[in-house]
């Protein structure tokens, strides 16, 4: 049976995790970095970081990524792993070469996997949103805990996570075998979609995510999520997402902050928009 997420090639890789070159802060790098004060021609610094751990998987394809300030080689085989708040490329550099990547975001209470084309930036082939309980994994296995590199051995440390990724991309695989006609018929299974898309939606506020991306991360078409969506929750999108945003306003506003600062969480362009979107709340 086909794997409608991965290729033969890929999955040659996944199941493979002894042959996986880690790079994490946690202990000491499988791969080093380049010589200090190294810049590639054409880089410019596009960074960021996150609350959420994230697994990148270099499939193929080579070039360099930046983390932590430093560049380090991306080949295939390699495993990015990032913390909670550390600083890493947002783009490619203008080198890498053409190639597919997967990016796993990982959050306490779900999972975003991401496929990635490599075509001197990311172009997402598909995106899936998991639920702990569909892949039977805590995500608390991949936080580490505070302290934890005082007193555990690097080398259990890195055992630790490499486990955790292992099983991870496993249960990943497994569902790539499982018609979409299995899930569907769930409506429990349905429910705890939609409530983690929601739980995304009150984070961000609506300023991030199109229908169609919220829609390619619950799984299913555009239409079939938005009929979804207003089944569960009573709402449509844009009713949620303001919903999200009043209460957020209502909320900062109490406790004394300034207008331009809750203008700007929520993502007002301007301030006359925001201003009128306060009135038509009463929230002014």
């Amino acid at each position: 049976m086909r794997n409608r997420f991965f290729t033969r090639a890929m999955l040659q890789m996944l199941m493979r995790p002894e042959r996986w070159t880690l790079v994490s802060a946690q202990f000491p790098c499988g791969v080093k970095p380049l010589p200090p004060g190294a810049r590639l021609k054409g880089k410019k610094k596009h960074t960021h970081q996150h609350d959420r751990v994230e697994a990148l998987f270099v499939f193929s394809g080579e070039g360099v990524f930046g983390y932590r300030g430093k560049l380090y080689p991306s080949r295939p085989g390699t495993v990015f792993c990032f913390a909670p708040g550390e600083e890493h490329d947002s783009v490619l550099s203008p080198e890498t070469s053409a190639g597919e990547h997967m990016l796993i975001e990982i959050y306490r209470d779900r999972y975003i996997g991401r496929f990635l084309d490599v075509r001197g930036a990311f172009e997402e082939r598909w995106t899936r949103l998991f639920i702990p309980e569909e892949l039977r994994l805590s995500p608390e296995a991949f936080f580490p805990q505070p302290g934890m590199d005082e007193w555990v051995p690097a080398g259990v440390r890195r055992a630790t996570l490499l486990s955790a990724l292992a099983l991870l991309t496993c249960a990943l695989v497994e569902r790539g075998y499982c018609p979409n006609a299995l899930r569907e018929r769930k409506r429990d299974f349905q429910r705890e979609i939609i409530g983690a898309v929601e739980k995304h939606m009150r984070e961000t506020l609506g300023r991030e995510d199109s229908v169609e991306e919220l829609a390619r991360m619950a799984g299913y078409s555009k239409y079939h999520f938005l009929r979804m969506f207003k089944q569960h929750t009573g709402k449509t999108i844009h009713e949620y997402v303001d919903g999200c945003r009043a209460l957020k306003a209502s909320e900062m506003l109490a406790r004394g902050t300034l207008k331009r600062v809750v203008s700007d969480t929520l993502g007002f362009a301007h301030s006359s928009a925001f201003t009128r979107w306060l009135r038509s709340h009463r929230l002014d």
